[in-house]
């Protein structure tokens, strides 16, 4: 019998992939920039948004760097990995405050 995959487990096994793909690419465990920015940034919140700037996210991303650098993106956490891992590789460390 042929298994079928709800939404939620194909997107959970997306995204698990996804993620051990960046950890054997990239240096900072589960984030794509330092750990230490994300913590500072946002706590590691996914859902985090400043108020006063209006970036969003784990890595407190500006709507207009984020879209950018993602025209088709929907906020979801491989698509924030991904947005801000360019953004990094662009520019290092400049588009955070903590960094």
């Amino acid at each position: 019998m042929q298994r079928t995959w709800r939404r939620d487990e194909k997107a959970f096994y997306e995204h698990r992939a996804y993620m051990l793909e960046l950890e054997a690419l990239t240096p900072y465990g589960p984030w794509s920039i330092p750990e230490y920015v994300v913590m500072c940034e946002s706590g590691g919140d996914w859902g985090a948004v400043n108020s006063s700037s209006g970036a969003t996210g784990a890595y407190q991303l500006l709507p207009s760097t984020y879209y950018g650098v993602c025209t088709s993106c929907d906020w979801s956490h491989i698509d924030q990995d991904r947005a801000a891992r360019i953004v990094w590789l662009r520019s290092g460390g400049s588009e955070w405050a903590c960094a």
